[in-house]
């Protein structure tokens, strides 16, 4: 089968560092070509191609001109090049084509809350949320039915490292919603009871638009037993999550984490995750793999929960969020796209 994987215009593929979205682009886009499909990725310059073709004409970035990437190869879509367009970009462009050739078969995989006011104007919208919560949540403010597919890591490409030294580590986006200040509060208590002796606070420092919180997140560490990393490479994933006692992800608010790529990967590397009860996550966290807390305070006093964990547990839960999984889902949602049951 022919198919078109569209990226987004602001991280290249596979992105070299915290990028949850165009990474699954790249690994459904390998996957899928793995399995002998025909597949083209459209992304950025900087992206690589394994076993698939690469379109890649502008260099993008943090303005995320996803119509400049998309609008040229338009006249091959309409040419039918492909027998189906799986999207991740965040503007869904391609429905503007479906609304005038209503027989392209097109698949929205969402990665944001709810990244459309209402349902595209088309007859079948082929919605896909990554996680069982997201897809209810979707459906239920959109009055559609839609799908769910779980976002999937290649776990051969992460260490199981069982090992472990005596720090905590957060690793997200740096914004409130993340809890990236109640992280620190986590770890500085956990520092003065002796827990710990050191939290690090990693994530992506560079496209974020409050640059006080920044500011602020950077003031409370003191380069000793709090050290801000900022945003860090994806090859330092095994010394930062991979070696770190326990993830904390904290989240707060209104947010809801549709899933949380984070968990899944330090859990990849035999590393427990303590969240909160924001969204997917207790779809993603299990009882020898972590904890889902209702309120962050709660994790304060429930350190020693992670003796019931062990990197072995973390490993195979992980690995149900693996390549394979995720593909075959994906194959299936292909399927009845293209059958015209999606």
């Amino acid at each position: 089968m022919r198919i078109l994987v569209v990226s987004t215009a602001i991280f290249p593929c596979p992105p070299p560092g915290y990028a949850g979205l165009e990474l699954i682009s790249f690994n459904v886009a390998k996957y899928l070509a793995k399995k002998g499909h025909a597949v083209t990725l459209l992304s950025i310059k900087g992206s690589k191609g394994d076993g698939f073709d690469v379109i890649a004409n502008i260099d993008g970035g943090a303005h995320d001109p996803e119509g400049e990437l998309f609008n040229p190869i338009i006249p091959r879509v309409k040419s039918g090049e492909w027998d189906i367009v799986i999207d991740h970009s965040w503007l869904g462009l391609p429905y503007s084509l479906k609304k005038d050739m209503p027989s392209l078969k097109v698949m929205h995989v969402c990665h944001g809350m709810l990244p459309f006011g209402s349902p595209p104007p088309v007859e079948k919208p082929c919605l896909v949320g990554v996680s069982k919560w997201h897809a209810g949540f979707l459906s239920y403010h959109l009055k559609v039915p839609v799908e769910e597919a779980y976002n999937g890591i290649d776990t051969d490409t992460l260490p199981l490292i069982k090992e472990k030294e005596d720090f905590a580590v957060f690793w997200a986006r740096i914004m409130p919603e993340k809890g990236t200040t109640e992280a620190i509060h986590i770890m500085r208590e956990w520092i003065r009871r002796g827990y710990i002796s050191k939290g690090i606070i990693c994530g992506e420092d560079r496209f974020i638009n409050d640059k006080g919180y920044l500011w602020q997140v950077m003031q409370q560490c003191d380069g000793k037993d709090l050290v801000f990393m900022g945003s860090m490479p994806r090859t330092m994933m095994p010394d930062m999550l991979g070696k770190a006692k326990v993830l904390l992800a904290p989240v707060q608010g209104l947010y809801k984490e549709i899933f949380n790529l984070s968990l899944i990967e330090a859990n990849a590397l035999g590393t427990p995750c303590f969240t909160t009860d924001q969204g997917a996550a207790a779809e993603l966290v299990t009882p020898e793999t972590g904890k889902v807390f209702q309120r962050f305070e709660d994790i304060l006093d429930n350190f020693k929960l992670l003796e019931d964990t062990s990197a072995e547990a973390c490993r195979k839960q992980a690995e149900k969020f693996g390549l394979e999984p995720m593909g075959q889902r994906y194959e299936e949602l292909i399927g009845k796209v293209i059958d015209g049951g999606l």
